[in-house]
């Protein structure tokens, strides 16, 4: 929310965003909606090596 303070605007990319990568059940469901920075830590937890990178990412604009 914090990069995306728009709300039309965010909301169109919540979509776009979200479907980049996937997250297995419990992950998912665990991280929900949240901001890039409370995301990380379930990337970081994902058996996929995409994941990890995302969660190394200090910011989701550098990715």
């Amino acid at each position: 929310m914090k990069n995306f303070t728009d709300e039309e605007q965010r909301n169109k990319s919540v979509r776009k965003i979200g479907n980049i990568t996937v997250l297995l059940n419990r992950l998912n469901s665990r991280i929900k909606n949240s901001d890039f920075s409370n995301k990380k830590s379930a990337y970081l937890e994902s058996a996929i090596p995409q994941n990890k990178i995302l969660g190394n990412q200090p910011e989701w604009k550098n990715i």
